[in-house]
Protein backbone atom coordinates (compact mmCIF):
# COMPACT_ATOMS: atom_id res chain seq x y z
CA UNK A 1 0.00 0.00 0.00
CA UNK A 2 1.96 3.23 -0.96
CA UNK A 3 0.99 6.36 0.61
CA UNK A 4 1.20 9.74 -0.96
CA UNK A 5 4.73 11.30 -0.22
CA UNK A 6 3.23 14.21 -0.25
CA UNK A 7 1.33 13.87 2.64
CA UNK A 8 2.72 13.28 6.37
CA UNK A 9 0.39 10.02 7.59
CA UNK A 10 2.58 9.84 10.47
CA UNK A 11 2.48 13.91 11.57
CA UNK A 12 -0.24 16.25 12.19
CA UNK A 13 -3.17 14.24 10.11
CA UNK A 14 -2.77 11.49 12.13
CA UNK A 15 -3.84 13.68 15.39
CA UNK A 16 -6.77 14.94 13.99
CA UNK A 17 -8.11 12.19 12.05
CA UNK A 18 -10.23 10.40 14.72
CA UNK A 19 -12.32 13.49 15.08
CA UNK A 20 -12.82 14.41 11.79
CA UNK A 21 -13.30 11.21 10.24
CA UNK A 22 -15.79 10.15 13.28
CA UNK A 23 -18.87 7.84 11.98
CA UNK A 24 -22.33 9.82 13.69
CA UNK A 25 -24.67 6.94 14.72
CA UNK A 26 -26.70 7.36 11.93
CA UNK A 27 -23.80 6.23 9.62
CA UNK A 28 -22.95 3.45 11.92
CA UNK A 29 -26.14 2.02 11.66
CA UNK A 30 -25.99 2.23 8.00
CA UNK A 31 -22.50 0.53 7.79
CA UNK A 32 -23.56 -1.75 10.62
CA UNK A 33 -27.01 -2.99 8.18
CA UNK A 34 -24.86 -3.14 4.83
CA UNK A 35 -21.32 -5.24 6.71
CA UNK A 36 -23.14 -7.40 9.46
CA UNK A 37 -24.69 -10.06 6.92
CA UNK A 38 -20.62 -10.42 6.03
CA UNK A 39 -18.88 -10.81 9.21
CA UNK A 40 -18.28 -14.41 9.06
CA UNK A 41 -19.00 -16.54 12.70
CA UNK A 42 -15.52 -17.50 13.60
CA UNK A 43 -12.60 -16.44 10.66
CA UNK A 44 -10.62 -14.03 11.41
CA UNK A 45 -11.31 -10.43 9.71
CA UNK A 46 -8.77 -8.07 8.12
CA UNK A 47 -9.21 -4.67 7.82
CA UNK A 48 -6.76 -3.04 4.83
CA UNK A 49 -5.53 0.39 5.43
CA UNK A 50 -7.21 0.81 9.48
CA UNK A 51 -6.17 4.23 9.94
CA UNK A 52 -6.45 5.03 13.20
CA UNK A 53 -9.20 2.45 13.69
CA UNK A 54 -12.74 3.58 13.08
CA UNK A 55 -13.82 0.48 11.03
CA UNK A 56 -11.85 -1.59 13.15
CA UNK A 57 -13.41 -1.22 16.78
CA UNK A 58 -17.10 -1.51 14.30
CA UNK A 59 -16.32 -5.03 13.19
CA UNK A 60 -14.56 -5.81 16.66
CA UNK A 61 -18.14 -5.40 17.76
CA UNK A 62 -19.69 -7.95 15.15
CA UNK A 63 -16.32 -10.07 15.33
CA UNK A 64 -14.91 -9.91 18.78
CA UNK A 65 -11.27 -10.37 19.18
CA UNK A 66 -11.10 -11.49 15.56
CA UNK A 67 -9.99 -8.53 13.70
CA UNK A 68 -6.66 -7.50 12.41
CA UNK A 69 -6.35 -3.68 11.60
CA UNK A 70 -3.47 -3.57 8.73
CA UNK A 71 -1.93 0.06 8.90
CA UNK A 72 1.54 0.76 7.01
CA UNK A 73 1.56 4.43 8.58
CA UNK A 74 2.95 4.18 12.49
CA UNK A 75 1.34 7.86 12.88
CA UNK A 76 -2.02 6.27 12.04
CA UNK A 77 -1.10 2.81 13.97
CA UNK A 78 -0.43 4.10 17.31
CA UNK A 79 -3.86 4.88 18.01
CA UNK A 80 -4.99 1.04 17.55
CA UNK A 81 -6.25 -0.91 19.76
CA UNK A 82 -2.90 -3.01 21.19
CA UNK A 83 -2.50 -6.27 19.71
CA UNK A 84 -4.73 -5.90 16.77
CA UNK A 85 -2.91 -3.29 14.55
CA UNK A 86 -0.60 -5.09 11.95
CA UNK A 87 2.27 -3.28 9.74
CA UNK A 88 2.25 -4.20 5.72
CA UNK A 89 1.02 -3.64 2.65
CA UNK A 90 -1.82 -4.90 0.53
CA UNK A 91 0.13 -5.96 -2.16
CA UNK A 92 1.91 -8.05 0.38
CA UNK A 93 -0.07 -9.41 3.23
CA UNK A 94 1.70 -10.48 6.50
CA UNK A 95 -1.39 -13.27 6.94
CA UNK A 96 -1.15 -16.68 6.28
CA UNK A 97 -2.83 -18.21 2.96
CA UNK A 98 -6.31 -19.12 3.69
CA UNK A 99 -6.47 -17.97 7.18
CA UNK A 100 -9.36 -15.12 6.19
CA UNK A 101 -12.98 -14.73 6.25
CA UNK A 102 -13.36 -11.21 5.74
CA UNK A 103 -11.07 -9.15 3.51
CA UNK A 104 -12.54 -5.44 4.37
CA UNK A 105 -11.00 -2.05 2.79
CA UNK A 106 -12.64 1.18 3.05
CA UNK A 107 -11.56 4.23 1.40
CA UNK A 108 -8.36 3.02 0.53
CA UNK A 109 -7.94 1.61 -2.84
CA UNK A 110 -7.04 4.30 -5.13
CA UNK A 111 -3.12 3.30 -2.51
CA UNK A 112 -3.03 0.12 -3.64
CA UNK A 113 -1.53 -1.85 -6.84
CA UNK A 114 -5.17 -3.57 -7.57
CA UNK A 115 -3.56 -6.51 -9.46
CA UNK A 116 -1.15 -6.76 -7.08
CA UNK A 117 -3.64 -6.55 -4.15
CA UNK A 118 -6.15 -8.62 -5.71
CA UNK A 119 -3.88 -11.55 -5.84
CA UNK A 120 -3.16 -11.39 -2.42
CA UNK A 121 -6.72 -10.33 -0.89
CA UNK A 122 -7.32 -14.01 -3.20
CA UNK A 123 -4.46 -15.89 -1.69
CA UNK A 124 -5.45 -15.15 1.94
CA UNK A 125 -9.62 -15.46 1.85
CA UNK A 126 -10.99 -19.05 3.00
CA UNK A 127 -12.80 -20.81 1.71
CA UNK A 128 -16.08 -19.28 1.03
CA UNK A 129 -14.57 -16.03 2.38
CA UNK A 130 -15.41 -12.45 0.37
CA UNK A 131 -13.54 -9.31 0.02
CA UNK A 132 -15.73 -5.96 1.02
CA UNK A 133 -14.68 -2.69 -0.59
CA UNK A 134 -16.40 0.33 0.49
CA UNK A 135 -15.73 3.42 -1.09
CA UNK A 136 -17.28 6.61 -2.83
CA UNK A 137 -17.49 5.50 -6.55
CA UNK A 138 -19.89 8.03 -7.98
CA UNK A 139 -20.30 6.00 -11.15
CA UNK A 140 -22.42 3.14 -8.88
CA UNK A 141 -24.88 4.90 -7.55
CA UNK A 142 -27.28 2.22 -7.80
CA UNK A 143 -25.37 0.48 -5.29
CA UNK A 144 -24.89 3.38 -2.89
CA UNK A 145 -25.95 3.28 0.91
CA UNK A 146 -26.13 6.48 2.01
CA UNK A 147 -24.09 7.89 4.64
CA UNK A 148 -24.74 11.13 7.00
CA UNK A 149 -22.06 12.71 7.46
CA UNK A 150 -23.27 16.05 8.91
CA UNK A 151 -26.21 17.33 10.36
CA UNK A 152 -25.71 20.58 8.02
CA UNK A 153 -23.60 22.41 5.94
CA UNK A 154 -22.31 24.80 9.10
CA UNK A 155 -21.52 21.42 10.84
CA UNK A 156 -19.60 19.77 7.74
CA UNK A 157 -17.69 23.23 6.94
CA UNK A 158 -16.72 22.87 10.69
CA UNK A 159 -16.17 19.16 10.48
CA UNK A 160 -13.62 19.98 7.37
CA UNK A 161 -11.66 22.51 8.69
CA UNK A 162 -10.25 19.80 11.09
CA UNK A 163 -8.52 19.32 7.82
CA UNK A 164 -8.20 15.41 8.12
CA UNK A 165 -9.32 14.12 4.83
CA UNK A 166 -5.60 13.66 3.28
CA UNK A 167 -6.12 14.71 0.04
CA UNK A 168 -6.78 18.51 1.33
CA UNK A 169 -3.22 18.11 2.05
CA UNK A 170 -2.50 18.33 -1.34
CA UNK A 171 -3.25 21.59 -1.87
CA UNK A 172 -2.06 25.12 0.17
CA UNK A 173 -2.58 26.74 2.94
CA UNK A 174 -4.30 29.67 1.22
CA UNK A 175 -6.97 27.82 -1.25
CA UNK A 176 -8.57 25.70 1.69
CA UNK A 177 -8.91 28.71 3.32
CA UNK A 178 -10.54 30.14 0.51
CA UNK A 179 -12.47 27.45 0.05
CA UNK A 180 -13.57 26.64 3.42
CA UNK A 181 -14.51 30.74 3.54
CA UNK A 182 -16.53 29.69 0.22
CA UNK A 183 -18.22 27.14 2.35
CA UNK A 184 -19.07 29.13 5.04
CA UNK A 185 -20.57 31.45 3.51
CA UNK A 186 -23.15 29.08 1.57
CA UNK A 187 -23.76 27.00 4.47
CA UNK A 188 -25.04 30.21 6.34
CA UNK A 189 -27.28 31.10 3.27
CA UNK A 190 -28.93 27.62 3.03
CA UNK A 191 -31.48 26.14 4.73
CA UNK A 192 -30.25 23.56 6.83
CA UNK A 193 -30.68 19.97 5.68
CA UNK A 194 -28.70 16.58 6.27
CA UNK A 195 -25.38 15.98 4.32
CA UNK A 196 -25.23 12.81 2.74
CA UNK A 197 -22.47 10.94 1.28
CA UNK A 198 -23.19 7.89 -1.27
CA UNK A 199 -20.44 5.23 -0.46
CA UNK A 200 -20.74 1.66 -2.27
CA UNK A 201 -19.90 -1.87 -1.22
CA UNK A 202 -18.06 -3.92 -3.56
CA UNK A 203 -18.50 -7.60 -3.11
CA UNK A 204 -16.05 -10.50 -4.62
CA UNK A 205 -14.76 -13.68 -3.27
CA UNK A 206 -11.87 -16.05 -4.12
CA UNK A 207 -11.74 -17.93 -7.23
Amino acid sequence: MAADHRIDYDGEISERYADGRRLSPEAAATWRAAIGPLVPPHSPVLDIGAGTGRFSRLLDELAPGRVVALEPAFGMARWLERGSAVSGAAEALPVRSRSVGLVWSAFTTHYFDLDAAAQEFERVLDRGGEVAIWHAFPFIARSAHRMLIAPDLVALAERLANRSISTLHLISDEEFDAGLAQLRAHATATPPAPVYAPNVLLRFGAA
